[in-house]
Protein backbone atom coordinates (compact mmCIF):
# COMPACT_ATOMS: atom_id res chain seq x y z
CA UNK A 1 0.00 0.00 0.00
CA UNK A 2 1.27 3.28 -1.25
CA UNK A 3 1.37 6.65 1.24
CA UNK A 4 -1.54 8.27 -0.91
CA UNK A 5 -4.23 4.90 -0.59
CA UNK A 6 -3.02 4.81 3.12
CA UNK A 7 -3.94 8.07 3.64
CA UNK A 8 -7.30 7.63 1.81
CA UNK A 9 -8.11 4.86 3.28
CA UNK A 10 -7.67 6.55 7.33
CA UNK A 11 -9.54 9.31 6.03
CA UNK A 12 -12.03 7.66 4.60
CA UNK A 13 -12.55 5.44 7.66
CA UNK A 14 -11.89 8.26 10.21
CA UNK A 15 -15.03 10.59 8.48
CA UNK A 16 -17.33 7.40 8.14
CA UNK A 17 -16.34 6.87 12.23
CA UNK A 18 -16.99 10.34 12.71
CA UNK A 19 -20.43 10.53 10.80
CA UNK A 20 -22.13 7.48 11.95
CA UNK A 21 -21.20 9.13 15.52
CA UNK A 22 -22.77 12.57 14.90
CA UNK A 23 -26.02 10.98 13.09
CA UNK A 24 -26.51 8.31 15.78
CA UNK A 25 -28.33 10.47 17.41
CA UNK A 26 -31.24 10.78 14.66
CA UNK A 27 -31.98 6.98 14.94
CA UNK A 28 -32.93 7.46 19.19
CA UNK A 29 -34.58 10.62 18.43
CA UNK A 30 -36.90 10.03 15.91
CA UNK A 31 -38.14 6.47 16.98
CA UNK A 32 -41.53 5.84 17.19
CA UNK A 33 -42.98 4.94 20.32
CA UNK A 34 -46.38 3.68 19.12
CA UNK A 35 -46.96 1.78 16.03
CA UNK A 36 -50.82 2.32 14.97
CA UNK A 37 -53.23 0.45 12.42
CA UNK A 38 -56.47 1.40 10.72
CA UNK A 39 -58.88 -1.29 11.46
CA UNK A 40 -60.52 -0.71 7.83
CA UNK A 41 -57.00 -3.37 7.00
CA UNK A 42 -58.44 -6.19 9.25
CA UNK A 43 -61.74 -5.26 8.92
CA UNK A 44 -62.77 -8.76 7.94
CA UNK A 45 -60.60 -10.49 10.48
CA UNK A 46 -62.34 -8.31 13.41
CA UNK A 47 -65.56 -9.44 12.37
CA UNK A 48 -64.74 -13.21 12.58
CA UNK A 49 -63.07 -12.89 16.04
CA UNK A 50 -62.73 -9.23 17.50
CA UNK A 51 -60.91 -9.70 20.60
CA UNK A 52 -58.63 -12.51 19.19
CA UNK A 53 -57.84 -10.28 16.45
CA UNK A 54 -56.62 -7.57 18.65
CA UNK A 55 -54.45 -9.78 20.58
CA UNK A 56 -52.87 -11.13 17.70
CA UNK A 57 -52.33 -7.13 16.41
CA UNK A 58 -50.91 -6.12 20.60
CA UNK A 59 -48.56 -9.25 20.34
CA UNK A 60 -46.43 -8.14 16.90
CA UNK A 61 -45.65 -4.43 18.49
CA UNK A 62 -49.05 -2.61 17.48
CA UNK A 63 -50.20 -0.09 20.44
CA UNK A 64 -53.09 1.44 18.95
CA UNK A 65 -55.89 0.74 16.67
CA UNK A 66 -58.10 3.41 14.47
CA UNK A 67 -61.79 2.05 14.38
CA UNK A 68 -64.22 3.58 12.44
CA UNK A 69 -68.02 3.51 12.59
CA UNK A 70 -68.02 -0.37 13.27
CA UNK A 71 -67.74 -0.66 16.83
CA UNK A 72 -71.37 -2.13 17.87
CA UNK A 73 -70.48 -2.14 21.85
CA UNK A 74 -67.71 1.29 22.17
CA UNK A 75 -67.55 0.04 26.02
CA UNK A 76 -66.92 -3.95 25.20
CA UNK A 77 -64.15 -2.37 22.91
CA UNK A 78 -62.80 -0.21 25.28
CA UNK A 79 -62.65 -2.67 27.53
CA UNK A 80 -60.51 -4.68 25.27
CA UNK A 81 -58.27 -2.28 24.18
CA UNK A 82 -57.49 -1.46 27.98
CA UNK A 83 -56.55 -5.22 28.79
CA UNK A 84 -54.75 -5.47 25.85
CA UNK A 85 -52.10 -2.41 26.45
CA UNK A 86 -53.88 -0.85 23.34
CA UNK A 87 -55.23 2.70 22.39
CA UNK A 88 -57.19 3.93 20.36
CA UNK A 89 -56.84 7.75 19.63
CA UNK A 90 -58.68 8.30 16.49
CA UNK A 91 -61.46 7.05 15.24
CA UNK A 92 -62.62 6.95 11.49
CA UNK A 93 -66.07 7.59 10.65
CA UNK A 94 -68.59 8.67 7.38
CA UNK A 95 -69.34 11.69 6.13
CA UNK A 96 -73.30 11.32 6.82
CA UNK A 97 -72.37 10.28 10.33
CA UNK A 98 -70.56 13.66 10.35
CA UNK A 99 -73.89 15.54 9.53
CA UNK A 100 -76.46 13.24 11.20
CA UNK A 101 -74.66 11.70 14.06
CA UNK A 102 -72.54 14.01 15.70
CA UNK A 103 -74.01 13.52 19.13
CA UNK A 104 -73.83 9.66 19.10
CA UNK A 105 -70.22 9.82 16.63
CA UNK A 106 -68.82 11.94 20.15
CA UNK A 107 -70.39 9.68 22.55
CA UNK A 108 -68.20 6.97 20.97
CA UNK A 109 -65.05 8.48 20.79
CA UNK A 110 -65.30 9.80 24.74
CA UNK A 111 -65.77 6.17 25.03
CA UNK A 112 -63.44 4.85 23.00
CA UNK A 113 -60.72 7.34 24.30
CA UNK A 114 -60.55 9.10 20.94
CA UNK A 115 -59.57 12.86 20.48
CA UNK A 116 -59.21 12.81 17.04
CA UNK A 117 -62.27 12.07 14.38
CA UNK A 118 -61.33 11.19 10.52
CA UNK A 119 -63.89 11.99 8.26
CA UNK A 120 -63.02 10.77 4.93
CA UNK A 121 -64.16 11.39 0.98
CA UNK A 122 -67.75 14.10 1.27
CA UNK A 123 -71.01 12.62 0.01
CA UNK A 124 -70.33 11.34 -3.81
CA UNK A 125 -73.27 13.34 -5.04
CA UNK A 126 -71.82 16.26 -3.94
CA UNK A 127 -68.69 16.20 -5.24
CA UNK A 128 -70.53 16.04 -8.93
CA UNK A 129 -72.50 19.42 -7.96
CA UNK A 130 -70.62 22.73 -8.79
CA UNK A 131 -71.04 24.10 -5.38
CA UNK A 132 -70.31 20.69 -3.45
CA UNK A 133 -67.15 21.39 -2.23
CA UNK A 134 -68.11 24.53 -1.00
CA UNK A 135 -70.71 23.27 1.07
CA UNK A 136 -68.69 20.32 2.22
CA UNK A 137 -66.26 22.92 3.60
CA UNK A 138 -69.09 24.94 5.18
CA UNK A 139 -70.00 21.40 6.57
CA UNK A 140 -66.81 20.96 8.09
CA UNK A 141 -66.05 24.00 9.67
CA UNK A 142 -69.47 24.22 11.38
CA UNK A 143 -68.80 20.46 12.50
CA UNK A 144 -65.27 21.54 13.43
CA UNK A 145 -66.60 23.85 15.89
CA UNK A 146 -68.65 21.64 17.61
CA UNK A 147 -66.02 19.12 17.85
CA UNK A 148 -63.27 22.15 19.48
CA UNK A 149 -66.03 22.25 22.58
CA UNK A 150 -66.45 18.30 22.60
CA UNK A 151 -62.40 18.32 22.79
CA UNK A 152 -62.30 16.21 19.59
CA UNK A 153 -60.16 17.36 16.73
CA UNK A 154 -61.81 17.14 13.42
CA UNK A 155 -59.53 16.00 10.14
CA UNK A 156 -60.19 14.82 6.98
CA UNK A 157 -58.92 11.74 5.05
CA UNK A 158 -58.53 12.37 1.47
CA UNK A 159 -58.77 9.98 -1.31
CA UNK A 160 -57.66 9.39 -5.29
CA UNK A 161 -60.95 11.18 -6.24
CA UNK A 162 -60.19 14.37 -4.23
Amino acid sequence: MNRRTFLGTITAATAGTMLTRNFSWAAEAHKIERVGIEAYTIRDLLKQDFNGTLAKIAAIGYKEVEFGPTIENPKEARATLDRLGLTSPSGAFEYKDMLEKWPVLAEQCHVMGQTYVVIGSIDSAWRKQPDGWKRAADSYNRTGEIAKKDGIQLTYHCHWME
